[in-house]
């Protein structure tokens, strides 16, 4: 059987594609905010001896985005308390509330980025999370889901872009809220969403 050329293979993984406008988005961020992120380091994670390994391997880039989203999250107190507030209106606006907005938006991309990464999806590091602690009980089981993200992909984003014209609810908003709306209460007070995502289904937004 003849096999697909690796390069148009790679471009429809959807996993590679999101990979490449996380990719754009952080040189952008870098650029425009001195703040960015990236596709992580390979690792071979087998290599690693231990749960406890993969497990603190796995939780290493949600926890540094966790503690980016606490810093500016401060710092957005910060400016708050000085007569800062986030607005999305096209008016002019004092400098302060052009800081704020910057602010808020670091804050979130940060912690949604946290939220969305320990999502128990293969290829997040809410999977490797999951595959740390219970491969060694049932490894046949992690290795079959492995041979089928992509597809397991697929299937996700579908479901995030067509799943709310069938039942009429933000589903990505819903699911990253598990871990987002608690974070972002306990950094802020409140849960904070955003004009395209509102991951705080049980309250209102920002």
């Amino acid at each position: 059987m003849k096999k697909k050329p690796a390069s148009k293979s790679a471009f429809f993984n959807p996993r590679v594609l999101i990979s490449l406008a996380f990719c754009a988005i952080g040189v952008l961020l870098a650029l425009l905010a001195n703040v960015s992120f990236g596709t992580p380091i390979p690792v071979n994670v087998y290599r690693l001896q231990g749960p406890v390994r993969k497990l603190v391997h796995a939780l290493g880039g949600p926890v540094a985005n966790l503690l980016a989203a606490v810093v500016f999250g401060v710092v957005l107190r910060v400016l708050q308390a000085q007569g800062g507030f986030v607005s999305f209106a096209t008016q002019l606006e004092p400098p302060i509330v052009y800081v704020t907005n910057i602010v808020y938006a670091i804050f979130f991309l940060n912690l949604s980025t946290f939220a969305f990464q320990l999502l128990p999806i293969p290829g997040l590091d809410g999977w490797r999370v999951v595959e740390a602690i219970f491969r060694d009980r049932n490894p046949r089981f992690f290795f079959n889901v492995a041979s089928r993200t992509q597809m397991i992909w697929w299937i996700a984003v579908l479901i995030v872009f067509f799943g709310p014209y069938l039942v009429h609810f933000d589903i990505l908003g819903a699911v990253v809220g598990i871990f987002f709306q608690p974070a972002s209460s306990a950094i802020l007070g409140q849960c904070a969403g955003y004009t395209t995502l509102n991951p705080c289904p049980l309250s209102a937004r920002f």
